[in-house]
């Protein structure tokens, strides 16, 4: 029967294995990309898709970021007949490239193999990590086990660290990289190998054309304005955050006044401090633990108002509290100019500096606090 030498025949054919990289969508989550990959056969519609980016997205958005934040937000890897997925990262009107992996027959059916026991129940969820354990590097790492060498991105004149590339993912959201700033650790800043760099599917795309010879072939173009692909200006943020401590102290000239502006910049500063301390005490995830903004915002910064609230001798005591923690950020921000820190903390010790500097060593201070006493 001819139809079935047909049928043995295409059963038999090696399948071909498409990775499929998607650009940036409007959500935050969404911004850094997603890759998948399947398992098709030339000349043959349908094929199975491997999307390790799968979670339950129906739960709170601060939820799932919680879980990420303490090392453990649970993912799988979810299967989907390739029309149904395309159709989906389509209708969202994001960027859709397609590359089919040149491997021998062999290589591609262990590969399927590979896949198909991946999505098997016992070992389809795994610990969701956005820059060691994603998406992308799932891709990497399937890929890596059949072709036998390590995937690596392009290199160019300078590694970027995880911080730029994240804040160029986040080139429109500067409230977003504002976070990234205050919150994110050392470990953005250290160097990033061309390997690990493949975290974000548009460095996958580039090793896998590079490194394997494939040309991504476009499946989808988007509609919509393009995002921007380079980092935010966050230092306007931050310029208004140090007028916002700083100028009420300067301008204030009623007693009540005074005692106010001093109260917000206490709560400002302390809160900043409370929140970077808190996040690195409760964060699981090494990139929030290990960081040198708490360095310059200090939690104690809260009960500035209340020292300075206690009489004389309380005045004098937050004049002098002002004056070490003036003397520490400078300290801070020499050994920033210098390299030994790797966060990029100069607004960050303008921010604290101004206010500390003002009550510290100005030479109204002590005057202005102890009229506003008896007011």
């Amino acid at each position: 029967m001819p139809w079935a030498a047909s049928l043995i025949g295409w059963l038999t054919v090696a399948p071909q294995i498409v990775v499929y990289t998607m650009g940036p969508g409007e959500h935050v989550f969404e911004r850094f990309g997603h890759a998948a990959i399947c398992v098709e056969r030339a000349g043959a519609p349908g094929g199975t898709c491997y999307n390790y980016g799968t979670t339950d997205f129906q739960t709170p958005a601060g939820e799932i970021g919680w879980d990420v934040i303490r090392g453990q937000s649970v993912f799988w890897v979810s299967t989907a007949p390739k029309e149904r997925m395309l159709a989906a990262y389509i209708r969202a009107d994001r960027d859709v490239y397609r590359q089919v992996l040149k491997l021998p027959p062999e290589q591609a059916r262990a590969l399927a193999t590979a896949l198909a026991a991946s999505a098997t129940e016992e070992r389809r969820y795994y610990v969701y990590h956005h820059f060691d354990d994603n998406c992308s590097t799932r891709v990497r790492d399937a890929i890596e086990a059949q072709v036998g060498a390590p995937l690596s991105a392009p290199q160019g004149e300078a590694q970027p660290t995880r911080r730029q590339l994240v804040m160029r993912a986040l080139g429109d959201l500067p409230e977003a990289a504002v976070a990234v700033q205050l919150l994110g650790g050392r470990r953005l800043d250290e160097p990033l190998t061309p390997r690990e760099a493949l975290f974000l599917p548009d460095q996958l795309r580039e090793a896998i054309a590079v490194q394997l010879g494939v040309t991504p072939e476009r499946v989808h173009q988007r509609r919509g304005p393009p995002f921007r692909a380079e980092p935010p200006t966050t230092w306007p943020v931050f310029a208004a955050l140090a007028v916002l401590v700083t100028a009420p102290l300067l301008l204030a000239r009623r007693a009540w006044a005074r005692v106010v502006a001093l109260g917000l910049a206490s709560l400002v500063l302390g809160g900043v401090g409370a929140l970077v301390l808190l996040m690195a005490v409760f964060a699981r995830v090494p990139e929030l633990q290990l960081t040198e903004a708490l360095l310059v915002f200090w939690p104690t910064d809260l009960a500035w108002w209340w020292l300075a609230r206690r009489g004389e001798r309380g005045v004098k005591q937050a004049a002098m509290y002002s004056r070490l923690r003036v003397m520490s950020l400078v300290a801070v921000l020499g050994l920033s100019l210098a390299g030994l820190l790797l966060q990029p903390l100069t607004w960050l010790v303008i921010v604290a500096l101004l206010p500390h500097a003002w009550l510290g060593f100005g030479a109204p201070t002590l005057r202005k606090f102890q009229a506003a006493r008896g007011s």
